[in-house]
C-alpha cells in the first residue's frame, strides 16, 4: 500500500486497550517495538483460527488489512517508518476477541533538528507534499507550470509536521515543478 510507506526514522511509543467477548480470556496477543521504526505482533491461541489484522490512523482511516488463516501462533513485523507522525491503532480480531493497540509514532530527536521535505508522484495526477520536523516559520509549496509560471501557491503555517495532497488532474497540463520554501530556502524540489 502506497501510503503505507515514507522514508523517515521514527521512535514508537505503545499503550493497550483490550476488549474481550468473554470473560476471564488471557491476552494472548502483544504488539511492542523491535527496533526504532518496527513493531512485532505477536499472536498466540490454543487452537488454528483466522485472525485480522487492521491498521488505523488517527482519524479512523483504515490504512492496512490483512487475514492470516489457519494459525495458532505467529509473529509479524510491521514497519511503520514510513508512516507520518501520529499515533496508529492495531486491531487484531479473532473469533473469541478483539485487540486494540495503540502506536504513536514520533520523530526521534535527530529528526526534529532539521525539516526534511519530499514530493511525490501518487496515482493519477495527485502529487502529496511531506514535510517532517519542527516548523518555526510558514512553508511554502509552489507549483510551476512548464514554461515555469508560478501556477498556485499554498502557504502552510502549521508548527508540526504534516502531509498535504494535491489533486491536478483537472488542471495546470502535464508538465508541473513543485517547490517546498521555507524562509527562502529550498527544502524540495521534484519535477513531473
Amino acid at each position: 500500500m502506497k501510503k503505507f510507506f515514507l522514508t523517515v526514522v521514527f521512535g514508537i511509543v505503545l499503550s493497550a486497550t483490550t476488549f474481550a467477548t468473554t470473560t476471564g480470556d488471557v491476552k494472548d496477543v502483544k504488539v511492542s517495538s523491535v527496533e526504532s521504526d518496527k513493531v512485532e505482533l505477536t499472536y498466540l491461541s490454543d487452537g488454528e483460527c483466522k485472525v485480522k489484522v487492521n491498521i488505523y490512523n488517527q482519524e479512523g482511516t483504515r490504512l492496512f488489512s490483512e487475514s492470516i488463516k489457519n494459525s495458532k501462533s505467529f509473529k509479524k513485523a510491521y514497519d511503520l517508518s514510513k508512516l507520518p507522525v501520529g499515533e496508529y491503532e492495531f486491531e487484531i480480531i479473532d473469533n473469541k476477541k478483539v485487540v486494540s493497540e495503540k502506536v504513536k509514532v514520533a520523530p526521534s530527536e535527530e529528526d526534529l533538528r532539521y525539516i526534511k521535505a519530499s514530493v511525490v508522484k501518487e496515482e493519477g495526477d495527485k502529487y502529496s507534499v511531506k514535510v517532517i520536523g519542527e516548523i518555526v516559520d510558514p512553508i511554502a509549496v509552489n507549483i510551476y507550470d512548464k514554461y515555469g509560471k508560478l501556477v498556485y501557491g499554498d502557504l502552510i503555517d502549521i508548527k508540526n509536521s504534516f502531509s498535504r495532497m494535491y489533486d491536478l488532474s483537472k488542471s495546470f497540463g502535464k508538465d508541473v515543478k513543485f517547490e517546498v520554501v521555507q524562509n527562502g530556502e529550498v527544502l524540495a524540489e521534484a519535477n513531473f
